[in-house]
Order: C-alpha cells, then sequence, then structure tokens
C-alpha cells in the first residue's frame, strides 16, 4: 500500500514533525558542504515542502523558497526528504513546509 498522496489534510503528528525536523537538520550539512567545497556561501533560509502519504512514504519534496541560491546545496537538501520513509500522519496524508535557516558556522 504506497498510501494516496491526493486531497491531504491529514495531520503531522508528533513523531513525524520531530522527523521532518531531523532531515532538515541533516540537510544543514549540505550547505557546510558546500562552503567547504567553494570557501563562501550567502547565508539565507529555504523551505521544503513535503508530501507524505498516508503510510509515511514521501510522495514529493520541493523548494518553495531558496535565499541561499545554490543549486548543489537544493539538490542535496532535497534528497534528504526524497524516497525516505517517515512516521505516518495521522488522518491520511500530510503536506508539510519545514522551514530551514543556513548560516555561515563561526568558530
Amino acid at each position: 500500500d504506497l498510501g494516496s498522496c491526493s486531497n491531504c489534510k491529514g495531520t503531522a503528528g508528533s513523531a513525524l514533525q520531530s522527523s521532518l525536523r531531523g532531515s532538515a537538520g541533516a540537510a544543514r550539512g549540505c550547505y557546510q558542504k558546500s562552503i567547504n567545497k567553494s570557501g563562501g556561501a550567502a547565508e539565507g533560509k529555504m523551505t521544503v515542502v513535503v508530501t507524505v502519504a498516508s503510510n509515511g512514504s514521501v510522495c514529493s519534496a520541493s523548494i518553495a523558497n531558496d535565499t541561499v541560491g545554490s543549486p548543489s546545496v537544493s539538490n542535496c537538501v532535497l534528497k534528504q526528504f526524497q524516497g525516505k520513509t517517515f512516521p505516518r500522519p495521522e488522518d491520511g496524508c500530510v503536506t508539510a513546509q519545514i522551514p530551514i535557516n543556513f548560516e555561515v558556522k563561526k568558530d
């Protein structure tokens, strides 16, 4: 059962929200890798829109807004969500927006 991803009006329970935040945290590593490779990157924000089916599988993931402007960072971030399985949403499928802030870590 793939679960349905049409007309998503379910609720992202606490387990799903926590798991999505975890993937967003992992996505910050994409930004750090980009800085280490290129020597510099613009700080910025990105919102990832993820649709999770009733069985927890990701139907789609896309970038809604991106002020970082780095295709390599965007592609890496999407890979943290695409093809993954998360905890099942409550009441069917759900579309979640996950904001991610990218800042250069100061030592």
